[in-house]
């Protein structure tokens, strides 16, 4: 099995247990190749990177089942940590699309605070997440413990101190 590690678009290999993935979104199929993508959704260049990298990447590897595609969310504010809740409320078959329309809406809402929660709250309305769903997402201290919890982890166990 081999696992590969994105850093702000650097492409490197990294030894990754299966305990890592256990709360991570993920896309593509499962095989046994998987790319660890560390991102903000509060980053230009992570917004960059997906709007013009990873659809190559989606296109080699996921749309030809050689790899999957594991999310590790880095939060850099507190709308990127908000975005990434939402995320993780979303149905799965969802997070990809909702995923893509906040890197490209990223200049709209990831840089304040004060505008994220609208706006975020749009978009989960646009997905079918309700207003009330929405809500109880964001104020859930397990899941904000939990999304914290995992950034730390990963970016203590392999060096990641900042996004650029």
């Amino acid at each position: 099995m081999r696992f590969f590690t994105f850093f702000a678009g650097l492409f490197i290999a990294l030894p990754l247990c299966a305990n890592d993935m256990m709360n991570l979104r993920s896309y593509g199929n499962e095989t046994n190749d998987k790319m660890y993508l560390f991102t903000s959704l509060a980053c230009p260049h992570c917004a960059h990177f997906h709007q013009d990298v990873l659809p190559e990447i989606e296109k080699k590897y996921l749309d030809t089942n050689k790899a999957k595609v594991v999310m590790v969310d880095m939060l850099m504010n507190n709308a990127s940590l908000l975005g990434a809740m939402l995320l993780r409320c979303a149905p799965k078959e969802k997070q990809h699309e909702i995923e893509k329309e906040l890197y490209q809406k990223q200049k709209q809402w990831a840089f304040d605070e004060k505008k994220a929660k609208s706006f975020l709250a749009d978009i989960a309305q646009k997905y079918g997440i309700s207003a009330g769903e929405f809500e109880t997402c964001i104020q859930n201290k397990e899941l904000q413990k939990t999304v914290i919890t995992d950034q730390k982890r990963l970016a203590a166990t392999y060096s990641v101190t900042h996004m650029p």
